[in-house]
């Protein structure tokens, strides 16, 4: 999603689902879809991109991808 500052005009992007078939994960779908949203991001002049983690899911492997991503 795509939404302006509470103070300022500037666009934040945030993933609201972000979801990679189980036998697709470790296969590169991932990444290009992540790759994919921050380009679309960038199209748009978002000044911040983001994503959170929501309960039931591994903290830890989904900082490690975020931080391998970039």
């Amino acid at each position: 999603m795509l939404e302006r500052q509470i103070f300022s005009d500037l666009l934040t992007a945030s993933v609201m689902h972000f979801v990679v078939l189980r036998e697709k994960r470790m296969s590169g779908y991932g990444l290009r879809l992540l790759k994919a949203f921050e380009q679309w991001a960038r199209n748009r002049k978002a000044m911040e991109i983001g994503f959170g983690i929501t309960g039931g899911f591994k903290a830890d492997a989904v900082c490690g991808f975020a931080r391998n991503s970039g």
